[in-house]
C-alpha cells in the first residue's frame, strides 16, 4: 500500500479525513498524522510517504512552501492541497511545483477521492513504467527474448506466455504488483502486460476510472517473442474511435489485414486525375473509413503528402506518427475534410516565385535552431512570415525531401551524435530533440539506422544498419 501523511492544524479535519475515506479500498494508509510544514518534512525523512495531503495555511511552514520544498527532492511525492476561499488563488500557484490537485474546504470526500485515486495512477505509473518500460521496451523490439524474459521476471511476471492490452488515456490502467506491468507506448498510450487474461467488465472499469478514449485487448496468451507485435497491433486498434465514436473497446484477433482501399488509392494517385481523388476521399467519408486502421489512416496521410502534385499542400501540419492524426483533426472524417480541401488549394500552387537563396538559407538556419521544439512548416510559414504550403514546396524542390522526412533524419542525427558522446541517456535524448515519447524515438531510431539506440550506443559494429531500411 501506498503511505499517506494528512497535514493540517486543525485536529477536526484530519480526524475527519482519517474516518471519512475508505483509505484500503484506494490502496492507501494513512502513515502519519501532524500539524505544520516542518513536521511534515521530519516524517518524510524518516519513513516512507507517497502522498501528502496538506492544508496550505499553517503557522511554522505553510503548505505552499512545504510543497515547493517536496517538489525539490525529486521523490515523486503526489501532493493535494487543502484550501479555503481566500487562499484559492496561492493554491493555483502551488501547481507549479507539481501539486495534482487542491479541494475547497469544507473537503468534499468525493473530489479528494478523485485526486488520490490520480495520485495512485501515477505512482503506479512511476514505479512500473519507468523502472522497466525503456529497458523492457527496447529489449522487445530488438528481438532479444533473453534479456526480455530477465525484465519481466524483475517486475514480478515469470513465465512463457502472458495477457495483453493496451489503453488510449492521459493516466494509465492501475496495474496488480508482481502481476502485470505497464509500458508506455506513446505520450497517452498505454501497453499492460500480465500472468491474467483481461475480461471486458474489468476493461470498462478501467477506463471509466481513468477517463480512458479507447481500449483493445487480446483474449489470448502470447509468448515473449509475440508481445512487441502483438502490442503494436492492439495498439493501432485502440484507436478505434477515431473513426468511430462509440469504438471505445476492441477485442482483437492480431490477424494481419490488407486493406483495399490503400490499392485503390495508389491507382488513383498513379493515373487519375484531381477530380478522382477528390471522389475516392469522399467514398471513403461517407463509408466511415472502409475498414481503415489507424496505421492504414497514416499510410494514406503519407502518401499524399509525398506526392508530387499534392504533398506540399498536405505536409503542413508535419505529422510524425499515427497517433500525431488524432491530435491533430480528432476524427477520420475531419482528417478527410482537411485532405480534400488542401487538395483543392494545390490547385493554385503552381507558379509561386523561386524563393533566393538568402531565404532558403533562413529556413535552414530556423531548423537547426528549433530542432528541440516545433519546427514545423506551420511554426516556419509563421516565423518566415510566408506561406507555409509554399515553403515546403520550394523545401522538397531544391532538397529533394519531404520536410517533415528531412527534420526526422536530421533528429535522428543529431541522436546518433549524442548518442556516441555518451553523455545523456536514450530518453533525455528523445526529449531534447523533440520526440513525444520514447517507444516512437525507438521505431523512428531503428527504422533509419537499423539498430536500437541501446544497440547504436553499446558500440554497433561499424555503425551501419544491420539490413536495407527504407527511410
Amino acid at each position: 500500500m501506498y503511505q499517506v501523511l494528512l497535514v493540517d492544524d486543525e485536529p477536526a479535519v484530519t480526524d475527519s479525513l482519517c474516518y471519512g475515506i475508505d483509505w484500503e479500498a484506494l490502496g492507501l494508509r494513512v502513515a502519519a498524522v501532524v500539524q505544520n510544514g516542518n513536521q511534515a518534512l521530519t516524517v518524510i525523512e524518516k519513513q516512507p510517504v507517497d502522498i501528502v495531503v496538506t492544508d496550505i495555511r499553517m503557522a511554522d511552514l505553510d503548505g505552499l512552501s512545504l510543497s515547493k520544498k517536496i517538489s525539490q527532492m525529486k521523490k515523486n511525492i503526489q501532493v493535494i492541497l487543502l484550501s479555503g476561499f481566500a487562499e484559492f488563488s496561492y493554491a493555483q500557484k502551488a501547481l507549479s511545483y507539481g501539486v495534482i490537485g487542491y479541494c475547497l474546504k469544507p473537503v468534499e470526500y468525493e473530489e479528494l477521492s478523485r485526486y488520490l485515486k490520480q495520485a495512485v495512477q501515477n505512482l503506479n505509473s512511476a514505479s512500473h513504467g519507468r523502472e522497466y518500460g525503456s529497458h523492457l521496451l527496447d529489449s522487445l523490439y530488438s528481438g532479444n527474448v533473453r534479456e526480455a524474459k530477465v525484465c519481466l521476471a524483475q517486475a514480478g511476471l515469470y513465465g512463457s506466455s502472458y495477457y495483453l492490452a493496451v489503453s488510449v488515456s492521459k493516466y494509465p490502467f492501475p496495474v496488480q504488483e508482481k502481476q502485470s506491468v505497464m509500458v508506455q507506448l506513446g505520450r497517452w498510450a498505454f501497453g499492460y502486460i500480465s500472468m491474467h487474461p483481461y475480461s471486458r467488465k474489468q476493461i470498462e472499469a478501467h477506463m471509466e476510472e481513468t477517463h480512458c478514449r479507447g481500449s483493445s485487448y487480446f483474449p489470448k496468451p502470447v509468448r515473449t517473442q509475440q508481445i512487441c507485435s502483438v502490442l503494436l497491433h492492439l495498439n493501432d486498434a485502440a484507436y478505434g474511435f477515431f473513426f468511430c465514436p462509440d469504438k471505445k473497446i476492441v477485442v482483437d484477433d492480431v490477424t494481419p489485414r490488407a486493406n483495399p482501399e490503400m490499392r485503390k488509392l495508389k491507382k488513383v494517385l498513379e493515373e487519375g486525375s484531381r477530380k478522382e481523388l477528390l471522389c475516392f476521399l469522399d467514398s471513403l467519408e461517407k463509408s466511415g473509413s472502409g475498414g481503415m486502421s489507424l496505421k492504414n489512416a497514416w499510410q494514406l496521410y503519407n502518401m499524399l503528402a509525398v506526392h508530387d502534385k499534392y504533398g506540399s499542400a498536405i505536409a503542413t501540419d508535419d505529422i510524425y506518427s499515427p497517433e500525431h492524426l488524432i491530435y491533430q483533426y480528432g476524427t477520420f472524417g475531419n482528417m478527410i475534410e482537411v485532405l480534400k480541401d488542401r487538395i483543392e488549394e494545390s490547385r493554385n500552387q503552381d507558379g509561386f516565385e523561386d524563393l533566393s537563396n538568402t531565404t532558403f538559407l533562413q529556413m535552414l538556419e530556423y531548423i537547426d535552431g528549433h530542432l528541440h521544439e516545433d519546427c514545423s512548416l506551420k511554426r516556419l510559414g509563421k516565423a518566415m512570415n510566408m506561406n507555409a504550403n509554399y515553403l515546403g514546396q520550394i523545401f522538397k524542390r531544391e532538397t529533394g525531401k519531404n520536410y517533415t522526412a528531412y527534420i526526422t533524419q536530421l533528429r535522428i542525427e543529431k541522436a546518433k551524435e549524442m548518442l556516441d558522446a555518451g553523455e545523456h541517456s536514450i530518453e533525455e535524448i528523445a526529449t531534447t530533440l523533440g520526440f513525444n515519447d520514447y517507444f516512437y524515438f525507438l521505431k523512428t531510431f531503428k527504422r533509419i539506422t537499423g539498430y536500437t539506440p541501446k544497440q547504436y550506443g553499446q558500440g554497433a559494429e561499424g555503425k551501419v544498419p544491420l539490413f536495407a531500411v527504407k527511410t
